[in-house]
């Protein structure tokens, strides 16, 4: 069965409104993990998010969690990133 996309982020303009209006509870791998790497990149680029924290279990070789991360810290966020081993 494929994902699929989680209805209280379809009528909102970006990922943080969604949250901001209601609690959304993401279940993997029922809902897509599209809605996490957005907000991640949403995170790395808002001027309002001074930092983001994440604890990752393992990361793809081309991870676009890693490349959110990297571009939050060149955007001047404070990035803390744990990967369990």
């Amino acid at each position: 069965m494929p994902s699929i996309r989680h209805l209280g982020f379809n009528s909102f303009r970006n990922g943080f409104d969604a949250i901001r209006a209601q609690d959304v509870l993401i279940y993997y791998p029922y809902y897509t993990f599209e809605h996490v790497l957005e907000l991640l990149r949403q995170a790395s680029f808002d001027p309002s998010v001074l930092a983001i924290k994440i604890n990752i279990y393992r990361v793809a070789k081309n991870s676009r969690i890693m490349d959110a991360m990297i571009h939050a810290a060149y955007n001047g966020k404070k990035v803390t990133v744990i990967i369990g081993l």
